[in-house]
C-alpha cells in the first residue's frame, strides 16, 4: 500500500477501498497551512518557495508530526490519498506528501 496525492474533484475515480483525507483549509484540517499563510501565497504576498518554507514551519508541531506518522503508518495497511482542491500546479498536498513519506 501507499501514500497518494488527488484532487477532490477527481474522488469518484478512486479506489473505494482506499483511505481519503480532506487536507484543506475549509476542512479545518490539522495538517492544512494556517488562513493567514494560505492568504499570503493567493494574494501573492509571497512566493511559492517561502510558501513552502513557511508551511513547513507550521508543521513542525508534536500534534503535526504525530498526526503525520499515523498517516504513514496507515498507509501501509491501506492507500491514503491526501486531497485538496487544486488539480495541478502548486498545493501544499504535496508538500506534505514529501514531508510524510520522509519520515521514519
Amino acid at each position: 500500500m501507499t501514500l497518494k496525492e488527488s484532487y477532490l474533484a477527481n474522488l469518484k475515480n478512486l479506489p473505494a477501498d482506499s483511505v481519503k483525507l480532506n487536507v484543506t483549509r475549509s476542512s479545518g484540517h490539522l495538517l492544512s497551512p494556517s488562513l493567514d499563510l494560505l492568504m499570503l501565497y493567493k494574494n501573492q504576498r509571497v512566493s511559492w518557495e517561502v510558501f513552502t518554507k513557511l508551511y513547513k514551519q507550521e508543521l513542525n508541531k508534536k500534534s503535526c508530526r504525530d498526526m503525520m506518522l499515523r498517516i504513514k503508518e496507515r498507509s501501509h495497511e491501506v492507500d491514503v490519498y491526501l486531497l485538496c482542491f487544486e488539480k495541478n500546479g502548486n498545493c501544499h498536498r504535496h508538500i506534505l506528501l514529501e514531508l510524510i513519506n520522509k519520515m521514519e
